[in-house]
């Protein structure tokens, strides 16, 4: 698991996270979600949210860190109780993500307030309109 893990942050350029992340992300690439590889899932997104980063000069490393690890929570919730948003921000946080990607992670369902860039950006509705697709529901 540890190697699906690490070949997803070598293709978004990300080099230095801690081994326990890297390990549950390789443990999405046998977790599905609304019928998509969750891994798979998370290595577009951030390839999106990397695009649209470099569009609004904000920091493109930093918003693919951002968008690969929103759903990390999903490595844990058949083990531990309550949403994958605040699971994961937990973990980022546990393991030394900074404030900025635990944020992200825990307003991507606004389950805590959005307030910045980087959160606005690693919501779904926001990177499902940015490549062109209608989230879910809406006409």
């Amino acid at each position: 698991m540890q190697r699906a893990g690490e070949d997803a942050l070598v293709e978004l350029g990300i080099t230095d996270m801690h081994p326990e992340l890297v390990d549950l992300l390789g443990r999405l690439r046998y977790r599905t979600s609304y019928g998509q590889n969750v891994l798979r899932h998370l290595v577009e997104s951030a390839h999106i949210a990397g695009m649209m980063a470099s569009e609004l000069r904000i920091d493109p490393g930093l918003l693919r860190r951002c968008t690969v690890l929103h759903d990390i929570g999903k490595a844990l919730t058949h083990e531990v109780e309550g949403s994958h948003a605040l699971i994961g921000a937990e973990i980022a946080r546990r393991y030394g993500e900074t404030d900025d990607v635990v944020h992200a992670i825990e307003a991507h369902h606004n389950e805590v307030e959005v307030r910045t860039v980087e959160a606005v950006l690693t919501r779904p509705r926001t990177r499902s309109a940015a490549a062109g697709r209608r989230p879910a529901g809406v006409a």
